[in-house]
């Protein structure tokens, strides 16, 4: 039985590019505060915490930081726009480049599925130009 044509609505598609962002600007919080608690252990200025701690912490600002890195990102933006590329009427009736058919896509008949400036950035990565009429200001 063939996969019925069915392209995220509006408020679905709405709803997982924010929860994608969400999940960018946390993870990138992190890192800050991972930063803060090494930058707590140098201030402590005493010896044994400070020979004790400040390699763990360091590590973990590392770690922190290599989770924020896009990369991690943009498979799942590549897939949210593939599947309404593929499967949105509006876009498969769209000639042009990928970029074209998933504006059409948002343009979504004059009712605009808005993206966070997060989605757009992590989206050209990926090759796809988004459109500014389609970001939330």
């Amino acid at each position: 039985m063939p996969i019925a044509n069915t392209v995220l609505t509006k408020t679905e598609f709405e709803y997982l590019q924010q929860n994608i962002t969400d999940q960018y600007n946390v993870i990138a919080s992190a890192g800050v505060l991972a930063e803060t608690g090494l930058h707590y252990v140098v201030l402590l200025q005493v010896d044994a915490p400070e020979v004790d701690l400040i390699d763990p912490f360091a590590l973990q600002v590392t770690r922190s930081e290599s989770l924020s890195d896009p990369k991690y990102f943009l498979g799942v933006v590549s897939a949210m726009d593939n599947h309404a590329i593929t499967r949105s009427a509006l876009a498969i009736a769209t000639v042009g480049t990928q970029s074209a058919k998933l504006n059409a896509y948002l343009e979504n008949g004059g009712n605009h599925i808005m993206v966070s400036q997060e989605y757009a950035d992590l989206a050209l990565l990926t090759g796809i130009t988004i459109d500014p009429t389609y970001i939330t200001p």
